[in-house]
């Protein structure tokens, strides 16, 4: 039969367990800080793959311009466009409706159909660089057209660039369209 003094930790074995335990949460914790950095900006550059990826399947398959462009109120009843805003505030794919008389490219007019509004990335910068200043359509064909900032447009390949703490991605669209995202970005 045990006594009272044979059960439970001396105060030493108690001290070691604690400092064993201070210097794993010491190396452990800048890592996993690290971690959750890399894969919130993976999961943010890969929402702006799937918006561009979206915008151009659509496109070929409805064979008609579909276009993605920045906004400042994702979270309206009906979100447009917006050449003021940010593209980390959030981004909208819709239908170009170009062919019909009155409707303007770039711009959600009357008879364009919203496909899906992407909310803002948080903890983020997210430019569009030169080319998509104000945003990017598909053609028909899958070819990308840069709206460049005053809404001028033309064929074009280019880059967005995401930034989050130091650190970043390239989102570089080729000149058919096609979009990758390429190795981290140093000038953040």
């Amino acid at each position: 039969m045990k006594t009272d003094h044979e059960i439970g930790f001396t105060l030493i074995e108690l001290m070691v367990t604690l400092a064993v335990a201070a210097i794993v949460v010491t190396v452990g914790v800048p890592s996993f800080q690290e971690m959750v950095r890399n894969n919130r900006l993976a999961t943010q550059a890969n929402q702006l793959v799937s918006a561009l990826n979206l915008a151009r399947s659509e496109a070929i398959k409805r064979g008609a311009r579909v276009t993605v462009c920045k906004t400042g109120d994702p979270n309206a009843a009906e979100p447009s466009c917006s050449a003021t805003a940010d593209w980390q505030q959030g981004f909208i794919v819709f239908v170009d409706n170009t062919h019909l008389a009155g409707n303007s490219k770039g711009v959600i007019d009357e008879p364009d159909e919203r496909i899906r509004v992407f909310g803002a990335l948080t903890g983020s910068t997210l430019r569009g660089g030169d080319n998509f200043a104000e945003g990017i359509s598909y053609l028909a064909s899958g070819v990308s057209e840069g709206i460049k900032a005053g809404g001028a447009k033309g064929l074009a390949d280019g880059t967005f660039t995401l930034c989050s703490s130091g650190e970043g991605r390239a989102i570089v669209i080729g000149p058919t369209g096609r979009v990758r995202v390429a190795a981290e970005v140093k000038e953040c």
